[in-house]
């Protein structure tokens, strides 16, 4: 009885089959990533209407407190806005102190309080660099009337400055994707955060 023929052959991969399973893997990254960006989108929108919740909580406290009290008066040309008033009410109060009653921002020598943009008033897509003043950060968030919401990029309003601009404008100039957050605030305390796209 004759015993089986064994080979050491191995069958090699061709070249077509290698470029099958090269084109399944192109295929499978450029799905990834998009959804990889867009999920790092919507991480960072989630933590900008995280910061407008805090801010409106503050912001709340802050008006609740002065309601009724006998307005402080404000030096002639000092810095003063909702963004300095808030900063005891967001565990802010050493820069509060720093900047209270402070002169006007001068471009050639800016303040070093004013460098010092709590996180909070940051939104995570908001604009890098500094505002209209040199190394002073730009402010991205506006108050205007009863809501909280974000700038436009192309602000550069300094955060000192208290902006007080309407939110909304062209798709390319907001920071979430064409969109940005708006925070209403209610006069009996409710406040609701939502999500605005450059159409509506």
């Amino acid at each position: 009885m004759s015993e089986p023929i064994t080979s050491n052959y191995r069958r090699a991969v061709s070249l077509i089959e290698a470029l099958v399973v090269l084109a399944i893997v192109a295929l499978l990254v450029a799905l990834l990533i998009p959804a990889v960006h867009y999920s790092r989108q919507s991480a960072r929108r989630t933590a900008c209407a995280g910061n407008l919740r805090q801010l409106g909580i503050a912001l709340q406290e802050m008006w609740d407190l002065q309601r009724g009290a006998q307005a402080k008066p404000v030096p002639e040309g000092a810095i003063h806005g909702w963004a300095i008033d808030v900063l005891p009410f967001i565990e802010e109060q050493a820069l509060a102190d720093q900047l209270d009653g402070m002169p006007i921002l001068d471009p050639a020598s800016p303040l070093p309080a004013a460098r010092l943009r709590p996180s909070l008033m940051r939104c995570p897509s908001g604009f890098e660099g500094d505002s209209s003043i040199a190394t002073v950060p730009s402010g991205d968030y506006t108050l205007n009337g009863s809501y909280l919401a974000d700038v436009r990029l192309d602000s550069r309003i300094p955060w000192v400055y208290s902006p007080g601009v309407i939110a909304g404008g062209p798709a390319q100039q907001l920071p979430h994707g064409g969109g940005y957050n708006v925070l209403y605030m209610k006069g009996d305390r409710r406040q609701s955060v939502g999500y605005r796209s450059a159409d509506d």
